[in-house]
């Protein structure tokens, strides 16, 4: 095995389509714009999951991007240089949906687990979790006059 050690930006932009890579370690490798089509990495490390991207948002003064992915995690990025600022896993299922707040201290984010969760976009906090279903729980007995929209979210 041949073992290269390289600094830590050395593959960005990297074309190795086709390349046969053997245990290599990728551990905290930014691998931005790297070409890994039809490689082959047998033995190779790569410790992060890269799950498919559903969401994508840009803060209001357009130096912090957020996105949102089928992991269940809300990940903010320095959009200057590409770098990963703060990774939020509290999502059980795909992030479909992420928004700043005007003031850009807020992220709210959607996900297919049924919550809506909002984030404080420095430090990575949960800051509330809203639950989509709004009557689980409530004793609506002799409840009337409920549209056909309210009923169809009503889990009997």
């Amino acid at each position: 095995m041949l073992l290269v050690k390289v600094a830590q930006g050395a593959w960005e932009g990297k074309d190795l389509s086709r390349a046969v890579i053997k245990g290599a370690d990728f551990n905290n490798a930014s691998l931005r714009r790297l070409d890994l089509l039809g490689a082959n990495l047998g033995e190779s490390v790569l410790t992060k999951d890269l799950g498919s991207i559903f969401a994508v948002a840009i803060s209001p003064d357009g130096k912090i991007l957020a996105t949102g992915d089928s992991n269940g995690a809300v990940t903010f990025w320095e959009t200057v240089s590409g770098r990963e600022l703060v990774v939020c896993k509290d999502h059980t299922n795909w992030v479909l949906a992420v928004v700043f707040t005007p003031d850009g201290q807020t992220l709210a984010s959607g996900s297919g687990d049924d919550t809506i969760k909002l984030w404080n976009t420095q430090t990575g906090e949960c800051l509330k979790a809203l639950a989509d279903r709004l009557y689980e729980g409530m004793n609506i007995m002799g409840a009337e006059e409920l549209t056909t929209a309210e009923l169809s979210h009503l889990v009997l």
